[in-house]
């Protein structure tokens, strides 16, 4: 209403109604301001319209439980009351969307008797292509190009190219299609909701989209539609128009429906329909999985319908996930042991404990890692490797070094190259009791290098022959004890172990390998030996712990002076942890070690964060490739909220002295990411105030913008030698 010189206007409103069932409607209706009808009128009046426009397909009942919100999800609490006058409610261009109850929609129409055939009636918002459409042979090629980049996880790629098309030709439905599946992989369910709608307005009888759109609904909790838009599919797959989707998946589907309502029995009869027509249907095991999950059923058929999906589908999210709520349980180890063949059973151990692993269930994942490198007499590598790395998450660090010597005392006949595996006992034993009066599980204090270690010559001509498997695992083994024994302090048995291992891998190319990490762990710390304190003059020391990823290690054991006293540099490293791992929901054992690492430090300490290189190398491109984030800024700004917010929490929990160490800028294709990260970190700790930031990552670069010559490493790290920055700048914030 409008009120001009005290008199009172009419004023005419468009208002939109939509129903976005199959078929769906949106109805323009012109409400007057000081009309009297309510939203009950306006309800018949749309089932009218409707009725009129789509009678032939489908019929909307008068009787029909049904209401009106301005909400698009379906949500009866929001629903606007009857008796509501609809002038007091809208404004010129509003929308109101209409649902049907749940009531109405509880029971679906069996797969065996699909639903009347409910085409969708091309939408007003396909508009007419702005330029000629394009030929097969071109439609083809972007289909191609648009697929394998979405295949390979480039979505950004993918979404480029449909979205570039479309400004040519906005009939291509093959993009609007690929634009909803991208929505789906990071969650807006909204948007693919609309995207796939497209697609199906310009080919209902393609399944495929119809299977897509009805994913994309379910996830959208617009449970109704997506029964809808199943049992059309359902139908034309059976009827074998343009199919490409078997009817089995949207039986399947439907089930999920079901499911989703709390109708088990429907739900379970349908999957149990399809497994009767096909044995081991994998999604159709997957949704009795996720039934079986649902009402907590018996531990032991869920097992047994996990082991079937992971035997299909080794990598299946939702068995891996369900599993590793399971594994912590004594009893699911015991079931295990009965249902899984004994030829396999080792191998089988050692895969579900890297499985449950990525879940942060560590300690059943031990129990299976253990059970799997006993029934390998521990001389399968792979096991041992994966038993090592278990035992790394859990910071159980005499564990990593006793089934280290049991593998080669098992295998001390083999030789890696010129090296016998025997030669290494003596080591291993040597930091072990009785042989070392100081647990391994303690850090010396001050340690220092007190037997002479010359580099050995790392530049060699390139051999042809490639190293086994069973030799790469070794080097990964070896690798992990090496990193182990640095971090606890044990420098002399590194210096030791460097020049009998180290020689062996020279001139094979590792770093194409599966264990090229663990071989960069070996350049690495052979670079950093040679800069590690060589006296032990020292003494007593206090600690300042240095907790990151692996260029924790460079700085490791260094000594700095922190108001006018000497501290040593204790190394706490969790290896290829990224700031992204930290985040709330994360299940990554990166932040389950992160947690145990700070935990096991004493409350009130003096700690360096150093994170967040891995996330300017990989994470913050990686992240706009895959359409989470639209640009570098935004992805940077979600990685320092989560960063800010641990500092917070472990501050206000363990009382530390925190400083935060910039990400280093060592590799010129990630430096630029790196400084701008850097100086949004700095700007968000000032601001914060729950640590200082040590500012000095301007200082390491030379004029040219690249790194300082003087604090080159090995290509990835920094030199030693910059420890002087940190002494310099640790005390700036005081």
């Amino acid at each position: 209403r409008r009120v001009h010189g005290g008199l009172r206007h009419t004023k005419k409103m468009k208002v939109f109604v939509h129903y976005e069932g199959t078929p769906d409607l949106t109805w323009l209706v012109e409400i007057s301001s000081k009309s009297k009808d309510t939203v009950e009128s306006l309800i018949s009046q749309f089932i009218k319209a409707y009725n009129e426009t789509n009678g032939s397909i489908r019929k909307i009942s008068t009787e029909s439980n049904v209401f009106l919100s301005t909400s698009r999800k379906f949500n009866q609490k929001k629903a606007i009351p009857p008796t509501t006058l609809v002038s007091t409610i809208v404004e010129n261009g509003t929308d109101l969307f209409f649902h049907i109850a749940a009531s109405e929609k509880s029971e679906p129409i069996p797969p065996q008797k699909p639903a009347p055939v409910m085409m969708t009636q091309p939408a007003p918002s396909v508009s007419k292509p702005l330029k000629k459409h394009k030929s097969k042979s071109e439609v083809e090629e972007i289909e191609k190009q648009m697929h394998l980049y979405f295949l390979a996880g480039s979505y950004r790629l993918s979404r480029d190219i449909a979205l570039d098309a479309l400004k040519e030709d906005d009939t291509l439905d093959a993009a609007y299609y690929t634009l909803g599946l991208i929505s789906m992989r990071i969650d807006k369910y909204d948007k693919a909701v609309i995207d796939l709608e497209k697609a199906v307005r310009l080919r209902p009888l393609k399944t495929k989209y119809l299977i897509a759109l009805g994913q994309a609904r379910l996830a959208n909790g617009e449970l109704e539609e997506a029964l809808s838009t199943f049992q059309l599919g359902h139908e034309y797959a059976s009827s074998d128009s343009e199919s490409g989707i078997d009817a089995k998946e949207f039986e399947v589907a439907i089930a999920s429906v079901m499911r989703k309502n709390k109708n088990f029995d429907t739900a379970k009869q349908l999957v149990a329909g399809v497994l009767r027509k096909e044995k081991g249907h994998l999604n159709a095991l997957i949704e009795y999985l996720e039934i079986l999950h649902t009402l907590k059923e018996e531990e032991k058929e869920q097992l047994k319908v996990i082991i079937q999906v992971i035997a299909k589908d080794q990598r299946n999210p939702i068995a891996s996930k369900y599993f590793a709520g399971l594994v912590s349980r004594q009893s699911t180890i015991d079931e295990l042991c009965l249902l899984l063949p004994p030829e396999s059973s080792a191998a089988a151990y050692s895969y579900f404990a890297l499985i449950v692993s990525q879940y942060s269930e560590i300690t059943g994942a031990l129990k299976l890692a253990t059970i799997a490198n006993r029934e390998s007499k521990n001389q399968n590598g792979n096991i041992v490797l994966c038993l090592s790395h278990l035992y790394e998450f859990s910071l159980q660090v005499e564990q990593i070094i006793n089934v280290t010597l049991e593998f080669v005392k098992k295998n001390k006949s083999r030789k890696l190259g010129s090296l016998n595996f025997d030669e290494l006992v003596p080591i291993l034993e040597d930091l072990l009791p009785p042989e070392c009066s100081v647990p391994f599980d303690k850090y010396l204090n001050a340690p220092y290098l007190s037997v002479p270690f010359t580099p050995f010559e790392t530049q060699t001509e390139k051999k042809k022959d490639k190293l086994s498997a069973a030799d790469l695992d070794a080097i990964a083994i070896f690798a992990t004890a090496l990193k182990t024994m640095f971090i606890q302090g044990r420098l002399n048995e590194c210096s030791r172990l460097l020049k009998l291992v180290g020689p062996c891998r020279l001139g094979y190319d590792i770093d194409s390998t599966p264990v090229k990490n663990e071989n960069a762990i070996f350049t690495h710390i052979e670079k950093l030996i040679p800069f590690v304190p060589k006296a032990s003059v020292d003494g007593e020391l206090p600690r300042i712990y240095v907790v990151g990823d692996d260029h924790a290690l460079t700085i490791g054991w260094q000594r700095i002076v922190y108001r006018g006293v000497k501290h040593v540099l204790v190394p706490c490293v969790i290896s290829g942890c990224k700031i992204y791992h930290l985040r709330k929901e994360s299940t990554s054992p990166c932040k389950y070690q992160f947690e145990k690492v700070i935990q096991s430090i004493p409350k009130g300490s003096k700690i360096i964060l150093l994170l967040g290189e891995l996330d300017c190398r990989e994470g913050v491109l990686g992240a706009m490739e895959k359409c989470a984030h639209e640009n570098a800024s935004e992805t940077m700004q979600y990685l320092i909220m989560i960063y800010t917010d641990t500092v917070k929490k472990l501050v206000e929990k363990y009382d530390h002295d925190v400083w935060v160490h910039p990400a280093p800028t060592v590799l010129d294709d990630s430096r630029a990411v790196a400084l701008q990260f850097n100086l949004l970190l700095a700007m968000s700790f000032r601001v914060a105030k729950s640590a200082n930031f040590l500012d000095f990552h301007n200082e390491l670069l030379s004029v040219d913008g690249k790194l300082r010559k003087d604090l080159e490493l090995d290509g990835t790290h920094l030199n030693p030698a910059y420890t002087a920055f940190i002494e310099k700048y640790i005390s700036k914030g005081d």
